[in-house]
């Protein structure tokens, strides 16, 4: 959303009347548990495809993939496998290499 947006709307998110509400917002209460248990979903996904995970925040993990394309393919076949797993669970996934 831009700042000319976030303005526009910014009295919006709090009215409790659905009315005023754009149709295309969502407002969801954040829950630390299922942030936490999304978190630990993610991490049991990435120690699926490779022993060396770097837990870096709550949405992200780095995974090394050295040495995994004699049992996994290429990195790009592992990547899209990382991302299928992802997806599997109900997350999304972006995922990125180097």
């Amino acid at each position: 959303m831009t700042k000319a947006q976030v303005a526009q709307f910014g009295d919006v998110v709090g009215a409790r009347d659905t009315r005023a509400r754009p149709s295309n917002v969502q407002i969801c209460m954040r829950s630390e548990t299922q942030e936490k248990a999304a978190h630990a979903a993610l991490l049991d996904t990435a120690w699926s495809v490779s022993p060396r995970v770097e837990d870096t925040a709550p949405d992200t993990v780095v995974l090394d993939l050295e040495g995994l394309a004699s049992l996994l393919g290429t990195k790009e076949q592992i990547a899209q496998e990382l991302a299928r797993r992802v997806a599997a669970i109900g997350l999304a996934a972006r995922v990125a290499g180097r």
